[in-house]
């Protein structure tokens, strides 16, 4: 229950507004298609990487990064990036 998939947070995040309704989850239905259709899972993964909120003011692992551990994502270690991503 409540759970949805890369694809579908991403449209949610991009295109939609927060909020639970039946229009909202057919509107990220449709979007959520298109992603699939139009783009590899690798960029699916690299647009929700770029969008999600890691604090309230704090969106994208690279933000994220540089204001939890003071360096961009790509100096991180394998502890450093499963704390975000946890």
């Amino acid at each position: 229950k409540g759970a949805s998939t890369l694809s579908q947070q991403g449209a949610k995040n991009l295109w939609l507004w927060p909020g639970r309704s039946w229009l909202r989850k057919g509107i990220e239905a449709w979007f959520t298609a298109w992603l699939e259709l139009l783009l590899p899972k690798e960029r699916i993964l690299e647009l929700h990487l770029n969008i999600a909120q890691f604090g309230p003011t704090v969106f994208g692992v690279e933000a994220a990064s540089r204001l939890y551990f003071g360096k961009p994502a790509a100096r991180l270690n394998r502890q450093e990036a499963a704390l975000l991503a946890a």
